[in-house]
């Protein structure tokens, strides 16, 4: 019952640093790829 939780937690991180990128590549004008 611990591995849903775990991948949710992947998830959240991975989210959150690419949302992070996008606004640092927004900030930057510049492409995220």
């Amino acid at each position: 019952m611990i591995w849903p939780l775990i991948s949710l937690v992947i998830f959240a991180i991975i989210g959150i640093a690419t949302v992070k990128d996008i606004r640092v590549a927004r900030r930057d004008k510049r492409e995220l790829v």
